[in-house]
Formats: C-alpha cells, structure tokens, sequence
C-alpha cells in the first residue's frame, strides 16, 4: 500500500513538473512573441517617420525645382515667340534663381522637334521636369492696330460643321474685343458659289454676331478667288484705317471648285491671283474701290480637314502669305482653338 502511494505521489509531481516546465516555456514564448511585434512595431513606425522627415525636408526643394522648371519654360516660350534685343540670357536668370534659393534650370533639345524642349528645373537633390511645345514663328494677329476680315467657307461641302465654324467665329469676335489692349476692327466675308460681304469692318460686337448667325446656309460650289476679293476690296476701302495692320484670315476645307476672272479661267488661278493681289495689296482692275494707300495683306489659311496633300499645298504655298501663315485641323471641332491662338495680345 506504501509503495503504490509513494509511486502515486511520484508520479503526480512528475506531472505537475512537466505541466509547470510547457506553461513556462508557452509564456517565455509568448513573451518573445510580444516582445518581436513591440520591435517590429517600433521599427515600422521609425522608418516611417524617417519617410516623412525625409519627405517633408523635400518638399521645398521640389517646389523650388518646380518653379525653376516653370521659369525656364517662360522664357523659352518667350525667345521662340517674342525675341527682342533686351530679352535676359538664360545664364543670367539661372545666376538670380541661385542667389534666390540655390535652384536652377536646363534646357534639354527634343529630338526631331525643334519646336520641342524639356526643361529640368533643379533644386538641391530634387529635378523636376517639364516638356514645352510652341509653334514657332507662326503668324498671329498682334495688338494693338489690327483691321481683320474673317473669311468663312459656306460651300456644300462644310453643311455638316458649319455650325461649329459658326462657334468659332462668335468666340473669334469675343477674343478680339476682350483684351484691354485691343485695337482691332473686323469684318465678315463668306463664300459658296458666290462671296457675300456679311459685316463692314466695324467694332460693334452685337452687329458681328448677327452677320454671322445670318450667314445662309451651305450650300454650292467653293469660290475662293471672289471670296478674297470681296475681303480685299473692304480692306481698301475707307472703313480700312492706314494706322492698322491688314489681315485676312481664311477658313476652308479644301481647294476652290469654282470662279474665273479674265486671264484667269479656272479656280485655281483665280484664286491665286487674288491672293497674290491682297498681298501686294493692288487692286482689282475691275474693282471701283480705290485704295486709301499701299497696305499689303497678311493672308492666314485655316485648313479644315487632313489627308488631302493637293488642299494643303495650295492653302499653304499659294494662298497663305507664307508656309507659316497656314494653320491645319483636323476636323471643324478645332477651328476654334486655331483662330483663338491667332489673337496675340498682352
């Protein structure tokens, strides 16, 4: 009886050891445990802060390379289309932007396109970047002084976007006469089979919005020539002003269908002779209007619609007063765009 007691209580306090011996081991487990995700916690969150630190010291060198970049750009826009004698060296604004806040800008040619450059602006070890694009040397219509005929395609061929051209022309008249700059008088011309002065040159906004919401609808054949020299005629007449730069500013969708005067039977000829005649600025021989004095005319094309190689060359080499007075979109919906970028005022 002793013996099976003694065995059992023996054996009941190897149990408890055992039993005491894995509970210490699952706690010192268990602390370890804890005691890995506490360091890890710890060790996410000083990372973390680390990144925010590093970031929020940054964050001043990244707008100042921003702003550099943004000054760069400025001033490549600018020599591309506004170059004077007295517009400060690059090198010079760089040596301001240092003595400012360290930053500075560099001007890096795109390939193929010299009308492209990127520009990396650069403040401590932040770079920023921007790519600038700008039509170089294109004509545009300059403030103040400027007399303008706007000569608008009624053919058959534009029925389905005339009503877009229409939008162009009303956004066309409030750019003009917005800016506070402006010196400008515009008149309206439109051409199917035949032109038709829809508006004198003038300065009565309301009076422009009508003549071209009453411009009939299109319809007929595409005759250039008349169309330009009903323009030219208004630009020599007395409403013209010799203070004032001369413009005419074309929107077509292709060539001329139609029109012949003598010496010049078929459209194309017809429509270069008047073009060559408003550059010079002679009259037409069979015109009354006398002019009030020599003023050649800038002729500008807008070129609607693409693919059409024979309509560029034409708008572009024969009409317009130079390649860089020929403006292309690809559909009506940009017209818009193109005759807004014509007006260049301050």
């Amino acid at each position: 009886m002793n013996i099976f007691l003694k065995m059992f209580q023996a054996s009941r306090f190897k149990f408890h050891s055992i039993v005491l011996v894995r509970r210490g081991q699952s706690m010192l487990l268990m602390v370890l445990v804890l005691t890995g995700t506490l360091l890890s916690i710890a060790l996410i969150t000083g990372l973390v802060m680390l990144f925010q630190i590093r970031q929020s010291g940054d964050f001043t060198n990244s707008a100042e390379a921003i702003f550099a970049a943004e000054t760069g750009a400025e001033w490549w826009r600018t020599s591309k289309l506004k170059p004077t004698p007295s517009l400060v060296a690059s090198s010079s604004i760089n040596t301001q932007l240092r003595a400012v806040n360290g930053s500075s800008f560099e001007i890096f040619p795109v390939t193929g396109n010299p009308n492209q450059v990127k520009i990396v602006g650069t403040s401590g070890n932040s770079k920023r970047a921007v790519l600038v694009t700008v039509q170089s040397s294109r004509a545009v219509v300059n403030c103040p002084a400027s007399d303008i005929m706007l000569v608008l395609d009624r053919s058959g061929s534009v029925f389905g976007n005339f009503s877009d051209i229409e939008s162009a022309a009303y956004a066309f008249i409030d750019k003009l006469f917005s800016s506070p700059t402006y010196d400008f008088k515009l008149g309206i011309v439109s051409f199917g089979s035949t032109a038709y002065k829809n508006a004198n040159l003038q300065v009565q906004v309301s009076d422009l919005k009508t003549a071209v919401q009453y411009i009939t609808t299109p319809s007929g054949q595409t005759n250039l020539g008349e169309g330009i020299l009903f323009a030219h005629n208004e630009l020599d007449s007395l409403r013209d002003r010799k203070s004032a730069k001369d413009f005419m500013v074309i929107v077509t969708d292709g060539k001329p269908t139609t029109g012949s005067a003598p010496g010049y039977p078929d459209p194309y000829s017809y429509g270069i002779s008047e073009a060559q005649k408003a550059k010079a600025d002679t009259p037409d021989q069979n015109s009354a209007i006398v002019p009030v004095g020599p003023d050649a005319i800038d002729i500008i094309t807008i070129h609607v619609g693409q693919n059409d190689q024979a309509a560029e060359d034409y708008l572009k080499n024969e009409i317009a007063s130079t390649p860089n007075h020929y403006y292309n979109v690809a559909d009506s919906s940009g017209v818009e765009a193109a005759l807004q970028n014509l007006v260049s005022c301050p």
